[in-house]
């Protein structure tokens, strides 16, 4: 299984607002832990012994990874030319952005306005809905993901993300990759897993399990069911256009411009 999760026992969920006011949403409702496994590696599974209180997973709404796997779907369906798949990630990633300030530190005149911000937007549109950042967990943990006309690539780089010197996760550095209708099945089976499991729970919550004193917008909660369960087909009904010809433009001059530097 692709992506994998555990919500929290309903009466261990964690309430928000200020003392005296406890409140929980839909998106609070969805607490748990999650992790995505891919091959032999395991995003968001902290290292051993990294992690104080001894958790082994991410440890923060589900709904969450699912609002953004849904938002970055398009993207990730749209193939990226060969070209452009080493800046992606790692030391190509890194080497393309180092290129960037360099490029920055050479014309600052022109920042902030035409050719500059072209070139920039072309370069920010080559991760735009690809790239991941959970900046919610300590540290952040990051992964990559994109396709071409067979197959779903991911990849990830989190060897700077430690936790008191040491890796803060297990999966530090690498690459997988799976059929497209595979990533799509295994988006699906994620979608209505989480649905399921949540339709349960707005039940229950609608039939009184929670104390009293929590404060809860019953119209809401199931109105935001309903819209959460949308999600993937609407996701899976938008084509992403990335202008390409412009990405690799981008890349190219200021990949030159370093390299006469």
């Amino acid at each position: 299984m692709l992506i994998n999760f555990t919500l929290a026992p309903i009466n261990e969920l964690a309430v928000w607002g200020g003392p005296g006011q406890p409140s929980l949403s839909w998106f609070g409702l969805t607490q748990g832990e999650y992790w995505i496994e891919l091959g032999e590696s395991t995003l968001f599974e902290y290292s051993q012994g990294a992690w104080p209180d001894g958790l082994r997973h991410c440890q923060y709404p589900v709904a969450r990874l699912h609002e953004d796997l849904m938002g970055m779907l398009p993207s990730i369906l749209e193939p990226v030319p060969d070209t452009l798949v080493p800046y992606l990630f790692g030391d190509g990633a890194a080497r393309c952005w180092d290129a960037w300030t360099a490029w920055c530190d050479r014309h600052a005149a022109e920042l902030g306005a035409g050719h500059a911000i072209d070139l920039e937007d072309a370069l920010l549109a080559l991760t735009s809905g690809r790239q991941h950042i959970a900046d919610y967990v300590t540290p952040p943990a990051r992964f990559v993901a994109w396709s071409d006309d067979e197959e779903v690539c991911f990849a990830w780089d989190n060897r700077h993300a430690l936790l008191h010197g040491r890796p803060a996760w297990t999966a530090q550095y690498g690459e997988y990759q799976m059929p497209r209708r595979a990533f799509i099945g295994e988006m699906q089976e994620f979608h209505s897993r989480l649905m399921e499991q949540m339709a349960e729970r707005v039940e229950q919550v609608l039939a009184g399990a929670l104390p009293r004193e929590i404060n809860v917008d019953l119209d809401a909660m199931a109105q935001e069911q309903a819209r959460r369960y949308d999600a993937l087909h609407e996701a899976l009904n938008i084509e992403a256009q990335t202008e390409w010809k412009s990405v690799e433009d981008a890349v190219n001059e200021i990949l030159k411009a370093r390299q006469a530097a």
